[in-house]
């Protein structure tokens, strides 16, 4: 993107600057362009100290050793940008903008991305991260802070455009010593009804911050995992073997792929991970970017 990778010694996100300039016209590709933004895990590095009486003395500790050596959020900036240049008219984001749902997390997450929900409207599911704490969860922060962008309930559905609906999941439940996700029985249950009254010819997009499959070679810690995968992947496949073509994003693993359907692979419909944006590897030097995605109209 044009700048180098700031030295891992720096430890606090900036702040947004201004709004980015007017966007150029986009390519008329036809069809619903939508960016996909994955894990931000905006951080605070020094909560105050009555925060830390619960699990988020382990995320905070992490955070101090790992995961703010690889973090780069001063990256975001330019990802905005980038993404209102794209002229997006929708954005999904696959959750974990926090790291430990502090309140001060999210309002970083509503700064950094302000401009592209001026853009764009914003769809968000919730992370583990943004569920880190039992108070953040049973307090409904993240839908009351970011209320514009995460739905009131899950599962929740919505038309696309005229041969496209979204089904935005919730598996993200506070855990105490590991990061399992659940969706749980009646989410399952409300997921098979709206399936089974859909018309399969329309396209599904399926956001959810769990992945339900991986891709062939790619590890999945057990403590990590969705714990009702299966059933929900027999679900999907279900729809699908009626006729729906499906795509399921996702993020959680701090990897960005694609990956289509096909038989040699066992991957049942299209998968697309978006990633951890300003995470920096061997493999993605000034950070993961994000993905774009255009839906035809049929």
């Amino acid at each position: 993107w044009g700048s180098k990778p700031m030295p891992s010694d720096v430890i606090e996100a900036p702040m947004p600057e201004t709004a980015p300039a007017p966007a150029e016209t986009r390519d008329p590709a036809p069809g619903t362009r939508i960016a996909l933004i994955g894990d931000l895990h905006l951080f605070s590095l020094w909560p105050a100290p009555w925060h830390m009486l619960s699990k988020r003395v382990l995320g905070q500790s992490n955070l101090w050793l790992n995961r703010r050596k690889v973090f780069r959020h001063h990256r975001l900036q330019e990802l905005v940008r980038k993404a209102i240049d794209l002229q997006p008219d929708l954005v999904l984001c696959s959750g974990d903008l926090t790291t430990t749902a502090l309140r001060s997390e999210f309002e970083l997450a509503k700064r950094y991305l302000a401009p592209l929900a001026d853009a764009a409207p914003i769809v968000a599911v919730p992370g583990n991260h943004d569920k880190y704490t039992f108070h953040a969860a049973r307090s409904r922060r993240m839908q009351r802070m970011l209320s514009d962008w995460v739905p009131a309930a899950f599962p929740h559905t919505q038309p696309l455009n005229a041969g496209w609906d979204l089904l935005a999941l919730d598996a993200a439940i506070p855990r105490v010593k590991d990061a399992v996700g659940r969706l749980g029985p009646v989410q399952l249950d409300a997921i098979a009804e709206t399936l089974d009254q859909r018309d399969p010819t329309r396209g599904l997009v399926v956001l959810c911050h769990y992945p339900c499959v991986v891709p062939p070679g790619i590890h999945e810690h057990e403590s990590h995992k969705l714990a009702d995968a299966p059933a929900l992947r027999k679900l999907l496949e279900q729809h699908a073997d009626r006729g729906a073509r499906v795509v399921y994003i996702h993020g959680h693993i701090h990897r960005p792929w694609y990956v289509q359907p096909a038989s040699d692979n066992g991957l049942p419909f299209t998968c697309i991970n978006a990633g951890a944006p300003s995470m920096v590897d061997p493999d993605h030097p000034l950070g993961q970017g994000f993905g774009e995605m255009v839906l035809p109209q049929d």
